[in-house]
């Protein structure tokens, strides 16, 4: 996995590339794990965040390049305002699955079908999140808003990568879209929309549909590349065993069978889940009403104009907390093989499941 380009930016969540159980690398899951993971998850579901030794399963155990993402010059600044929204907001995401990925169409029968078409997130006004019609010209990375919904973002793709990741960008000040509006006797700040983006890379797994070699993504049919020669990388066991331990503990990409399908499936759910809904939900909320609390007295600025050049410098202070506090829940994502709700891990083994139903049926169907 090459991440030598992410100086200063938030960890990837990857599935990692060099396959399972490389040398010197960290796994994660283990029996001694169990009970911390069990108390995790249940502080978690009820919305708290886990204590620092119930999160050690997650977070003290990550592979050697995948280093948490550098938190801002101020961030311990940040900590003696006065609490405000952003202050009580929990800086572990809480648990949520990611919906079934689109499945491969059955080898032989053309190129795999994947999400070709991505997901855009609006961000509205009122705090809430939806998802975007599906559109093959939808842009990617920072647009200009919707006037009437708020702010479309997607990530960047790339599809022939070293390495399989998902990257939010930082959330900066020219990503919050707010106005000066009159409350009263005062001019109060009021978010409007907010822009995200980021980089999702997928590296591919050859795909040699006729040729009996590894790694490679299972075209079982006659004259395919599966076969029942026992012992053999291409034996039909072997490919079901590799894609099963997929998401199991101490497993993870196999350096045989795999699917691009898959590891894209396991990036756009830590967009789609992870980054989209479980950091940026319950934040992006929370920050609206954070940047509300910013006043001055109606009898400062002799418009809206005036009053939001007053207001900026404790807006942008804000925004920067606000990218603190999701950053700090960016990294408390797990992205382990095996773990309870590591939404990338379950989304690529959807996918893996579907080709193992086909190997399946089609070694029966071979009587073998």
């Amino acid at each position: 996995m090459n991440h030598a380009a992410k100086t200063a930016a938030r960890p990837p969540r990857h599935s990692p590339s060099s396959g399972r159980a490389a040398a010197g690398a960290a796994t994660l899951v283990d029996q001694r794990d169990d009970a911390l993971a069990r108390l995790a998850l249940a502080e978690l579901a009820r919305g708290q965040p886990a204590g620092p030794a119930a999160m050690e399963r997650f977070q003290g155990e990550t592979a050697p390049d995948q280093a948490e993402k550098p938190l801002p010059e101020d961030a311990e600044a940040a900590e003696g305002e006065e609490p405000d929204e952003l202050d009580s907001l929990a800086e572990t995401p809480k648990p949520s699955l990611a919906p079934e990925p689109e499945l491969p169409a059955r080898p032989g029968a053309g190129a795999p079908a994947g999400p070709s078409q991505r997901h855009a997130a609006l961000f509205t006004a009122d705090g809430s999140v939806r998802a975007a019609a599906p559109s093959a010209a939808a842009p990617t990375g920072r647009g200009r808003p919707a006037r009437e919904a708020g702010v479309t973002g997607t990530p960047r793709v790339d599809m022939n990568a070293a390495g399989s990741t998902c990257t939010p960008d930082d959330i900066l000040p020219a990503d919050v879209d707010w106005e000066a509006e009159e409350d009263g006797k005062k001019w109060r700040a009021k978010a409007t929309a907010l822009r995200t983006a980021g980089q999702i890379n997928v590296n591919p797994t050859p795909s040699l549909p006729n040729t009996l070699t590894t790694p490679n993504t299972a075209n079982p049919v006659v004259g395919g590349n599966i076969d029942n020669t026992k012992g053999g990388k291409n034996h039909w066991k072997f490919a079901i065993k590799e894609m099963k331990e997929y998401h199991t503990p101490k497993g993870g990409r196999s350096n045989h069978w795999h699917s691009t399908v898959a590891s894209t499936a396991h990036e756009q759910a830590h967009w789609d889940t992870d980054w989209l809904k479980n950091v940026l939900g319950p934040a992006w909320p929370a920050a609206r009403k954070s940047i509300a609390r910013v006043t001055i007295a109606k009898a400062d600025a002799a418009d809206a104009v005036a009053a939001k050049a007053k207001l900026e410098d404790e807006v942008k202070a804000k925004i920067k907390k606000f990218n603190t506090k999701t950053t700090k829940a960016w990294n408390a994502v797990p992205d382990e093989p095996g773990a309870w709700f590591a939404n990338g891990y379950k989304a690529g083994q959807k996918v893996l499941d579907g080709l193992i139903g086909q190997v399946e049926s089609f070694a029966k169907g071979q009587k073998w």
